[in-house]
């Protein structure tokens, strides 16, 4: 998870990947190649990102145990979590995690939502078209809901008894 500055809510790293941030304030960045090799031991690059450095978050490295990979590739256990993207001088660079924070403007510019924004709107997807018509009554939404259904169902008795009666 990576913060947004102004609001302080999480923003998932699936929000951030393939998205366009600009930087604002100076932050350290490593080397892809020496963070998979040397995990929390890799040391940042000499000089730090500017103010104003825009780039193209492509991917995410997860903090976790030390492994294999494939091809008998053996990468280090990170207690961090870094985005990486590829830097002007076309090398893999990645930063931490909790270097990386984004303002309102920001994420707006870039398209991030924060994780209580993906979760809203799913749960707007969720909802029926029902749901949706009782919204506006707030707190007695459900009330009204029952109450229309209830006067549905009293109607439809009596229309059916009506009709039996024929």
């Amino acid at each position: 998870m990576y913060q947004s500055a102004q609001i302080g809510q999480p923003i998932s790293a699936n929000q951030l990947v393939g998205k366009t941030v600009t930087l604002k304030r100076p932050t350290r960045f490593y080397r892809v190649d020496d963070v998979n090799k040397l995990g929390d031991k890799a040391t940042p690059v000499k000089n730090l990102l500017p103010v104003g450095y825009r780039m193209l978050i492509d991917s995410y490295l997860a903090s976790g145990p030390g492994y294999t990979g494939n091809y008998y590739i053996k990468y280090a256990a990170r207690s961090d979590n870094y985005l990486t993207f590829w830097g002007r001088d076309r090398v893999y660079y990645a930063i931490k995690g909790k270097d990386f924070s984004l303002d309102k403007k920001g994420r707006e510019e870039a398209g991030v939502k924060t994780v209580v924004e993906e979760r809203e709107e799913e749960q707007q997807q969720k909802k029926t078209t029902w749901d949706k018509l009782f919204e506006g009554f707030g707190k007695f939404a459900n009330f009204a809901k029952y109450l229309t259904i209830g006067i549905a169902a009293v109607w439809a008795t009596g229309y059916i008894i009506k009709q039996t009666k024929k």
